[in-house]
């Protein structure tokens, strides 16, 4: 649930470091960022809650994903999986589950590795659910070959 606060640190080399250091903005955390990271911190036991769910959570969209016919999902330890659809169909599928209300990210287009791929953000279970219903009703529809 902190992905977007874009967090992190650095550990390498004081010599690459003192020169990464001279790019770096003289303010590189802003107070948002270091009161929701001190938040965190002082709350690490839901933080230790919500990332076991989200754990199952992209399990269960993995597996329901999984069934889908012409659908390949990639093994995924991160916040979203990654899937292939059927040939020419990611910009489709896209366009009709943004129509539903759905938002997702459309690889397509971006890179030849990513032909046909659609980036999947592991949400809620209900919202995990009404994607793959959403999935499935396109299927139904006659928009998947």
């Amino acid at each position: 649930g902190l992905a977007g606060l874009r967090l992190g640190l650095i550990i390498g080399r004081s010599e690459w470091l003192n020169e990464l250091d001279k790019i770096r903005l003289p303010y590189n955390i802003n107070m948002l960022t270091q009161a929701s990271a001190l938040f965190a911190l002082e709350n690490y036991d839901m933080l230790l809650a919500q990332t076991e769910q989200l754990r199952i959570d992209r399990l269960l969209l993995s597996q329901n994903l999984s069934t889908m016919p012409g659908l390949q999902v990639y093994p995924s330890e991160a916040n979203f999986v990654l899937v292939r659809t059927p040939k020419g169909m990611a910009r489709n599928w896209f366009e009709e589950l943004k129509q539903k209300g759905i938002l997702i990210k459309c690889l397509d287009g971006g890179h030849d590795l990513l032909a046909d791929c659609l980036r999947i953000t592991v949400g809620t279970t209900d919202q995990n659910n009404k994607l793959v219903s959403a999935i499935n009703e396109i299927s139904i529809s006659g928009s998947v070959q």
